[in-house]
């Protein structure tokens, strides 16, 4: 929620975002158990994302090219397309995934990117939004490897 303003989400979403990690750490099982059943766990805001672009990939699917990801941030839509490659296009070595991120947050904001609303969030200055996590989306490409056919030929390219 850190990345929404509050005021956007009713009294119920609010509570939800403010127990669901203790409901996930609460609950009985392995944390593979627990991501199988991810749905369980996920705000539907998330799975709404997900299944976008879920459909915006099954729509490139006969055209040739890579997929880039401008803004990778934690990764959420970067490792999506992975997923996605994965799933739709198994044996198809030659699509990469490309994600670009300075990890640095935003370099400046102008008038217009702040608004009237919302123009106290923290996301909404310099910096807002960077995030330290350049090894955990590497570690977290890695570890998909392990996991994707094909997974000996790389998928993505980082500099």
């Amino acid at each position: 929620m850190k990345q929404s303003n509050p005021k956007n989400y009713q009294q119920s979403e609010k509570k939800f975002f403010s127990e669901i990690e203790n409901y996930f750490n609460e609950s009985d099982g392995a944390f593979v158990e627990k991501i199988q059943a991810f749905s369980r766990f996920a705000p539907r805001q998330a799975i709404s994302y997900f299944l976008a672009r879920n459909e915006i990939y099954r729509k490139i699917l006969q055209v040739h090219g890579s997929v880039l990801d401008f803004g990778v941030y934690r990764g959420s839509s970067f490792f999506s397309w992975q997923q996605f490659s994965a799933i739709y296009e198994p044996y198809n070595h030659i699509r990469k995934i490309i994600g670009f991120e300075s990890f640095a947050g935003f370099s400046e904001l102008g008038d217009a990117d702040t608004g009237a609303e919302g123009g106290d969030l923290a996301i909404k200055a310099k910096g807002g939004m960077a995030y330290d996590g350049a090894g955990e989306i590497l570690r977290g490409i890695d570890l998909l490897d392990l996991n994707r056919p094909l997974g000996h030929i790389k998928k993505r390219l980082h500099c």
